[in-house]
C-alpha cells in the first residue's frame, strides 16, 4: 500500500507476529509517505528486535524533543534498551 496509516497498521501487526524486518519495511515506507514520531519509535523498536541495535539507537534518537518531553518516554525506554543491548 501507499498509505501511510495502512502501512503503519500492517507494521504493527508484523510486530506481533514476531515479523521484526517486514515491520522494518513498512515502517521505513510509512515514515517515507508522513513521518510521525509514533511510526519512528515503531521503527527503532522493531530494529532494536530484529538485531539492528545501532540503527535503532539513531532512530530512537531522532523520535527523542530537545529536551526531552513526557510524551518521548517510549522512545527512551526503547532507546535504553537498545544501549544495554549494544554493551552485551
Amino acid at each position: 500500500p501507499n498509505d501511510d496509516a495502512a502501512l503503519t497498521a500492517r507494521g504493527r501487526a508484523n510486530m506481533l507476529l514476531k515479523k521484526y524486518p517486514d515491520a522494518v519495511t513498512d515502517f521505513k515506507k510509512a515514515i517515507a509517505i508522513k513521518p510521525s514520531p509514533a511510526a519512528t519509535i515503531n521503527l527503532g523498536i522493531a530494529q532494536l528486535q530484529s538485531g539492528d541495535k545501532k540503527g535503532a539507537i539513531t532512530t530512537l534518537q531522532s523520535a527523542i524533543g530537545n529536551p526531552p518531553k513526557a510524551s518521548d518516554k517510549p522512545a527512551l525506554s526503547a532507546r535504553a534498551q537498545a544501549y544495554m543491548d549494544v554493551q552485551d
